[in-house]
């Protein structure tokens, strides 16, 4: 329940600073950080698991680069999409992420099913370190993904009819 705790409270403080850090560097650095800090605190999670401290730290990594990412995603959704198609837009990306989140679910479970032990003296078959540390490698493989995509998108289009936005087209090199 801590880690979780943890993980949710730096993901939150991720969101507060997503928009601070679009501001002033550009949307594409928001992503490109979360996407890292993501990354790094998974493959810290696969070399360096063994204790809830250190593993706690490695959370707090995840939860904060997921926060910057997720919130600066939805603002470029939102910042990109028609004035007329803003609802439209936001709903497909949500739904977008909660398959994403399903299908990512059920193929970490098929991996964690199909990497087992049994502990001696143990009734019923428990997911091995391997498994752990697989989810964890292919979680980092996808947030690198993201990071090396966000390098490489265009410069973020804000019409005239979102000037409020525009904030988000700025700064990207």
């Amino acid at each position: 329940g801590l880690v979780l705790l943890a993980f949710a409270a730096a993901a939150f403080v991720g969101t507060v600073l997503a928009s601070r850090l679009a501001r002033r560097f550009g949307s594409r650095a928001a992503l490109i950080t979360g996407a890292l800090l993501t990354a790094s605190g998974y493959l810290l999670t696969a070399a360096v698991h063994g204790s809830v401290g250190v593993f706690l730290l490695w959370q707090i990594l995840v939860g904060l680069g997921n926060g910057l990412v997720l919130t600066t995603l939805s603002a470029l959704i939102v910042a990109r999409a028609p004035a007329d198609s803003v609802g439209i837009s936001s709903g497909l990306f949500n739904t977008a992420r909660t398959i994403g989140g399903a299908v990512s679910g059920a193929a970490f479970a098929a991996v964690m099913a199909a990497l087992v032990t049994r502990p001696t003296g143990a009734v019923k078959a428990i997911t091995s370190e391997t498994g752990f540390v697989t989810v964890w490698l292919v979680c980092a493989a996808l947030a690198l993904t993201v990071a090396g995509l966000s390098f490489h998108r265009r410069r973020a289009i804000v019409t005239e009819a979102r000037p409020d936005l525009a904030v988000l087209s700025r700064k990207v090199p």
